[in-house]
């Protein structure tokens, strides 16, 4: 297997997002999103068009506070110790991909504000696919029968129109929409909240990799375990990969599946919809009553007059990012400072 070459852009964005090649409890923590982000409007201030200009330039002339110069400095010097950490992944054919690459997904530099878009994904699989994701799939992972057929029927049906299932792998209605759409010769995407190296350890997930059915991604190190903080940021990024969102079941006012339909009502990202048959569960009428579209029993017709749907006017606007540093080193931080 070939190994995958990281950009030298994305090199840097790793050193300064990425806790790879720091010591476990080190006290060096690398730059969550909203500081990345600030630090990016500061470069682009002075002129600075790439990630790898930062190393060449004077760090103290982009208006950081010293004890962050200092810092930045100390996490760029690492490149040596990178380099180690990186090189067993892609030589076992994992690709990293950060937000300068070509690969990066243009759906997430559209749609999601500076903080929100992760600086870098590893994954597995045919990467080809983050330009392509069609049709987002989420729901309960306690979900009951009925629930489960629709899921399948879903993936199926999702297969037989060519269009590419987002999820998030995780149990229930992620699980079972994946793979019934691959199992009828469908692809699909999966968004993990941690445990890649874990589940590529699976036989039938390599295989479906290996097939060219299966796509692999996350905004962590491979080895990052699952955290339901880390969930909660997946599930923007399994519907701001894809042209729909479909909500199978749902609880009320609770879990990530409620707060991922409630955050991309709010964005608009994609239109949304949520199954709305005679035993749907009280949290899918709710969304429902909040905006999205409901969707009953999924005949053929049912299922075209969904692909029908284009993507809507996004009326998410950005907002301004804060003109200091942010105070708060872990706020609003969607990169883990550390896993142990």
């Amino acid at each position: 297997m070939k190994p995958c070459v990281v950009s030298e852009d994305t090199k840097v964005l790793l050193l300064l997002c990425s806790d790879f090649a720091l010591p476990t409890n080190s006290s060096l923590q690398p730059l969550v999103a909203k500081e990345w982000a600030r630090l990016a409007e500061l470069m682009r201030h002075v002129g600075l068009k790439s990630p790898t200009e930062l190393l060449a330039c004077n760090i103290a002339n982009l208006g950081i506070p010293p004890a962050q110069v200092d810092r930045i400095s100390r996490l760029l010097s690492r490149g040596g110790q990178l380099a180690l950490e990186i090189e067993p992944l892609t030589n076992q054919g994992l690709w990293i991909v950060g937000l300068t690459d070509a690969h990066y997904p243009d759906k997430y530099l559209a749609r999601l504000s500076s903080p929100m878009q992760p600086p870098f994904l590893i994954g597995a699989g045919d990467i080809s696919l983050l330009q392509d994701g069609y049709l987002a799939i989420v729901g309960s992972r306690d979900v009951d029968k009925v629930g489960s057929d629709y899921a399948e029927e879903l993936g199926r049906s999702a297969a037989t129109h060519n269009r590419i299932v987002v999820s998030g792998m995780a149990r229930g209605v992620d699980q079972l929409s994946m793979n019934a759409c691959m199992e009828a010769g469908g692809r699909s995407i999966g968004i993990l909240a941690g445990g890649l190296t874990q589940a590529l350890r699976n036989s039938s997930v390599r295989n479906r990799i290996y097939e060219n059915q299966l796509t692999l991604i996350t905004a962590l190190r491979p080895d990052a375990p699952f955290k339901v903080w880390n969930a909660m940021h997946r599930n923007r990024l399994i519907y701001c990969l894809a042209d729909l969102g479909i909500v199978v079941s749902s609880g009320l006012e609770e879990g990530g599946t409620w707060a991922g339909a409630i955050e991309t009502l709010k964005h608009h990202w994609v239109p949304l919809f949520v199954r709305n048959t005679s035993d749907s569960p009280k949290g899918n009428y709710e969304l429902i009553l909040r905006g999205a579209k409901p969707i009953g029993d999924l005949t053929k017709d049912a299922f075209q007059v969904l692909l029908s749907h284009t993507l809507e006017a996004a009326q998410f606007e950005p907002q301004p990012q804060q003109l200091s540093w942010p105070t708060a080193i872990h706020e609003t931080a969607d990169i883990p400072a550390k896993t142990q």
